[in-house]
């Protein structure tokens, strides 16, 4: 369909690397508040937990983006579609927005 795929970012990490072609051409939404921001978009991130929160480890996307990013430390909803991994050395999975919206901060804030 054309309605937008909601994942988890970590879901989104893992299929990036282990079946990226499930992604390619599909709209996808993922939620995550901005890491950072940079030359033409930001770092979304969602901490990820296993086992309890001392093994808390953070899960980021490259959002591409032409518009302005959002503040540092706001959570965002991205809807858009994969672009790739990035060349750095944790092969970053990249969205390429379609759409960013600020939202609350969810309930259970972890992935």
């Amino acid at each position: 369909g054309t309605a937008p795929v909601d994942l988890h970012i970590l879901s989104f990490l893992l299929l990036s690397i282990g079946n990226p072609t499930a992604l390619r051409g599909r709209p996808l939404t993922l939620e995550g508040f901005v890491q950072h921001q940079q030359s033409g978009g930001f770092v979304l991130a969602r901490l990820v937990i296993t086992c309890c929160a001392a093994d808390a480890s953070l899960a980021t996307v490259t959002v591409l983006s032409d518009q302005a990013a959002p503040r540092t430390g706001s959570w965002v909803q991205v809807s858009g579609v994969f672009a790739g991994v990035g060349t750095d050395a944790n092969q970053t999975p990249r969205l390429k927005a379609t759409s960013v919206t600020t939202i609350a901060q969810p309930k259970n804030p972890y992935d």
